[in-house]
């Protein structure tokens, strides 16, 4: 369905957690994790996140009333978890 939608131009957000992002990108790429992940050690870290321009669609308050708030705190406040390898 999501893929369906963005082909129609149409905004379909989905929601991956961990291993879930991942496995969207391989899916939707094609390619393993060693061709698209790096090598990485984050042991209890906890860091803002950095988004690209494109993504400003997905905090658009006429889609997502309330998005550019959550974007904030994203943005401004070390508060996503990160434990990983990849």
């Amino acid at each position: 369905h999501a893929i369906a939608a963005a082909i129609r131009g149409e905004v379909f957000p989905l929601w991956a957690t961990c291993v879930g992002i991942h496995d969207l990108v391989q899916v939707a790429t094609g390619k393993v994790y060693a061709q698209f992940l790096t090598r990485t050690f984050a042991d209890n870290l906890a860091l803002p996140l950095h988004f690209e321009a494109k993504s400003r669609l997905l905090f658009d308050e006429d889609l997502f009333p309330g998005s550019q708030m959550l974007r904030h705190w994203l943005e401004d406040n070390a508060i996503t978890f990160h434990h990983h390898q990849w």
